[in-house]
């Protein structure tokens, strides 16, 4: 809906866009800067499960010690805790003795690369990758899908080194020549859990997160991207009820799309996603903005 040129007063014929005779529902700023975070967040790549146990550094990160790949794969604490580390292909194959690096946090090694990634890459000029950049400077980063992050970060970085005797991480960026050295700010440390992770998605108002993966998903299905619903459910783990939900927020008025999705109202932390299902019930627009306005003030 939000990438219709109908609601800025125009209209698409033969794939031109020409001025419409009908006035204008949202300003053009408004409908570049929505579309522009839109397809920052946008899969160009068709999802799939993680049966080789990728990790976001995959093919990216080595050990520093011997210069061997560093792997990424996980062991079950107590049957259920899940703890994921990057092992140095030498200590897999000859043995811990064999390298003094061994492995790394894999939690810790990815948050802290992509940090030091945001922190550089804005020093790039006419970088070929805009908009690889920009999606992981947007703080809708953590909403991607993880092979969105996986792509992102592989176009980004040429290779990442992990020394553990020496506490740093080595980085080559694409389109800075030189290998730069950073404190690695990694400690030794067992499962989490999924605590840590559910904190840094927190970060986003979840009817923002919910919405823009209701987009997401009406692009894949559209595009034969993901066959239906049964198989975007298997992927993501959702139930197909929980995922026709979220579709039905593509039934909210642009202007309220345009306020979950741009706006930084912090209301919107505290408003429950049913709460925009019941909304997006209502045929008539007129009557969806007077309930988004009581829902606003209630939760403010």
């Amino acid at each position: 809906m939000l990438k219709n040129h109908t609601y800025i007063g125009k209209a698409n014929y033969n794939g031109q866009i020409y001025q419409g005779l009908h006035p204008a529902i949202i300003d053009e700023e408004t409908f570049r800067k929505v579309n522009e975070k839109l397809a920052h967040n946008r899969l160009d790549r068709k999802p799939y499960k993680n049966k080789d146990c990728a990790g976001l550094l995959s093919k990216v990160l080595k050990c520093k010690a011997c210069g061997s790949s560093m792997i990424h794969t996980y062991t079950l604490k107590k049957g259920r805790h899940k703890y994921r580390y990057y092992l140095c292909c030498n200590a897999q194959k000859r043995g811990y003795s064999e390298c003094p690096v061994r492995y790394v946090n894999a939690q810790q090694a990815e948050e802290r690369i992509i940090q030091i990634l945001r922190g550089e890459v804005k020093n790039i000029k006419n970088s070929p990758h805009k908009a690889d950049v920009e999606a992981i400077l947007s703080p809708i980063w953590n909403t991607l899908f993880f092979e969105e992050q996986r792509r992102i970060i592989q176009i980004l970085i040429q290779r990442a080194d992990y020394d553990s005797a020496a506490k740093k991480i080595g980085i080559v960026i694409n389109g800075i020549p030189e290998r730069m050295e950073f404190d690695s700010n990694i400690k030794k440390i067992h499962a989490k859990g999924r605590d840590a992770q559910k904190r840094q998605l927190g970060q986003e108002p979840p009817v923002r997160k919910s919405l823009l993966l209701a987009h997401h998903l009406n692009t894949h299905l559209t595009e034969g991207k993901i066959e239906d619903l049964n198989q975007a459910a298997a992927w993501m783990g959702f139930t197909q009820s929980q995922l026709s939900h979220i579709l039905g927020l593509l039934h909210l008025s642009p202007a309220i799309q345009t306020e979950i999705i741009d706006g930084d109202s912090k209301s919107l932390y505290a408003i429950p996603e049913y709460k925009l299902r019941d909304l997006s019930s209502k045929i008539n627009w007129t009557r969806q903005s007077e309930l988004w306005t009581e829902i606003k003030s209630t939760h403010s």
